[in-house]
């Protein structure tokens, strides 16, 4: 957070000494469209039965959307599945990504663009029989766990019992009909993934008649951030002002309108479209969805959560 922060003053400093036309924010208006990515997630970019990619990510595209084009904002929102897919990024026609660290490197895409804020906090979560015995993961020292190779749930298995000196019987799956099968079967007795889609697999898997529950403890947890092109550092530092402002409303929010050439009314505007942060998450991972996941540590730091917005102090 010391880092981002640092990093979003040096941004500023940039920018103001940037013309208010120049840049990003410029072709964004003269268009009337913000382009954004996102890697497909459920609850986060996820395609409905309509085709169109849906949740938190795209909502929070249509926030910055709202709060530099206005009421009448219209937002490109496609999802990165293969390599081909991050050109967009690669060569800035995407004005707003929403990468882990991992994607970044993956993609290459280290020196080309600037990691931001965090928007969602993903962990690697364990699902288990609703019947079982296990309450915490420790519960399943000694027992066959399941996740798929090469895959950040993976690699967190190992560490997380080694640290608490646990038993541990890891069984690799290539195919996840395969691994769902074999839970089915009884031949895992849980399963690691990250929690999105952990949430998914405990909804087929009640529907194909073996209810589950999530167990509380998380293997291990990384960010999710707002991503933007290392070319234009006024457009970095006003998108990382603006998506903390959807958190909770700041005392900062007169000050970036007027430093970036806001309309008033923006952050009005911004809320009126899509909610703030609790709303965003509550229709599509909460309560208000299929998926119904609490918020965890997608809340604020005073309520148990990681986020900390720079207007805290």
């Amino acid at each position: 957070m010391r880092l981002w922060l640092a990093s979003t003053i040096l941004l500023l400093v940039g920018a103001q000494a940037m013309p208010a036309s120049a840049g990003v924010l410029s072709r964004v208006r003269a268009d009337g469209i913000l382009h954004c990515g996102g890697a497909i997630r459920p609850g986060l970019a996820f395609p409905g039965a309509d085709g169109k990619i849906a949740g938190l990510e795209v909502d929070l595209c249509r926030a910055v959307a709202t709060a530099v084009l206005g009421s009448s904002a219209r937002i490109d929102f496609h999802a990165y599945v293969l390599p081909a897919s991050y050109d967009p990024v690669r060569q800035g026609a995407d004005e707003l990504s929403f990468l882990t660290s991992s994607e970044i490197l993956n993609a290459g895409l280290a020196a080309t663009v600037l990691p931001g804020p965090p928007v969602f906090f993903e962990s690697e979560a364990v699902l288990v029989p609703a019947d079982a015995p296990a309450r915490r993961a420790a519960d399943l020292a000694g027992l066959n766990i399941c996740a798929e190779p090469g895959t950040g749930a993976e690699r967190s298995i190992a560490p997380w019992f080694a640290t608490r000196h646990l038993a541990l019987s890891y069984f690799p799956f290539q195919e996840s009909d395969e691994e769902l099968d074999a839970y089915y079967a009884g031949h895992c007795s849980a399963m690691v993934n990250e929690l999105t889609n952990i949430a998914v697999l405990r909804i087929e898997a009640a529907a194909d008649g073996h209810p589950s529950r999530i167990l509380p403890d998380r293997l291990a947890a990384f960010p999710i951030m707002a991503v933007t092109g290392l070319g234009d550092p006024r457009w970095s530092a006003l998108v990382s002002w603006i998506l903390p402002a959807v958190m909770r409303p700041q005392p900062a929010a007169d000050t970036v309108a007027t430093t970036f050439g806001l309309a008033p009314g923006w952050l009005a505007a911004m809320r009126q479209a899509v909610g703030d942060y609790d709303a965003i998450f509550r229709r599509n991972l909460g309560a208000g969805s299929k998926l119904d996941l609490a918020p965890g540590l997608n809340t604020l730091w005073s309520e148990g959560g990681l986020f900390c917005p720079p207007y805290s102090e």
